[in-house]
């Protein structure tokens, strides 16, 4: 999807609205990040990340999805990175058990942190996403009068999946090697972190239950 440098620099507007009305922190910086078709933040540089593709989203879609990580990093959220932190301790403690021959009980000890880790990433993220979400609808609602901010996350989900397929159909012509590769890569993303968020209905559905119509 080819844009304007006017319609990418429609998030870049957006935020700093945003800044201006005091909604979103002015130690949190934005940066464009080519091929992610999402948004994205990192808590300790505290960064707000974003495909410009996703400058063709409607207007109250980039808000809801700029003030969703925003939540995530006033909330401080860090699930995914304790998450990944016990993980990668798991892998490590099972190799160096079949590598140095440290015994059958680091080998346990291992797979049960990465059971844990799982577990752990399951409830922590699907927390995390919710209370993002909470924290973006309310300013929807009490700021620019939006009553259903469930609606705009709804659509925010079905205009990123027409974007995501439109990015899929113009990589037809790429070589194959690299076509596998980068499926290789979406299988292990959704292994070991997307499927451990909230399915998106869910996450809709809570933020109709927490957001819309509310006095």
């Amino acid at each position: 999807m080819s844009l304007t440098s006017n319609s990418t620099n429609l998030i870049e507007t957006i935020f700093s609205e945003l800044k201006n009305q005091k909604l979103i922190s002015n130690n949190i910086c934005l940066r464009p990040s080519h091929g992610s078709m999402s948004f994205d933040s990192i808590w300790y540089t505290k960064e707000i990340i974003y495909d410009p593709d996703l400058a063709s989203l409607p207007e109250d879609e980039i808000k809801f999805g700029l003030l969703h990580e925003v939540g995530h990093i006033e909330k401080d959220h860090r699930g995914s990175i304790c998450r990944g932190v016990i993980f990668a301790a798991g892998l490590s403690l099972i190799g160096c058990s079949v590598w140095l021959n440290l015994g059958i009980f680091g080998s346990i000890f291992g797979i049960f942190l990465l059971v844990f880790s799982t577990m752990l990433s399951s409830k922590v993220l699907a927390n995390d996403e919710f209370q993002s979400d909470i924290f973006a609808g309310n300013i929807l609602r009490n700021r620019f009068k939006i009553m259903a901010p469930s609606t705009i996350l709804a659509s925010l989900f079905s205009h990123l999946k027409n974007i995501r397929d439109q990015s899929n159909k113009s990589s037809d012509g790429m070589f194959l090697g690299f076509k596998i590769f980068k499926k290789l890569i979406n299988i292990v993303c959704y292994l070991f972190l997307e499927s451990h968020y909230p399915h998106e209905d869910e996450r809709i559905a809570n933020l109709k239950y927490e957001c819309d119509n509310k006095e």
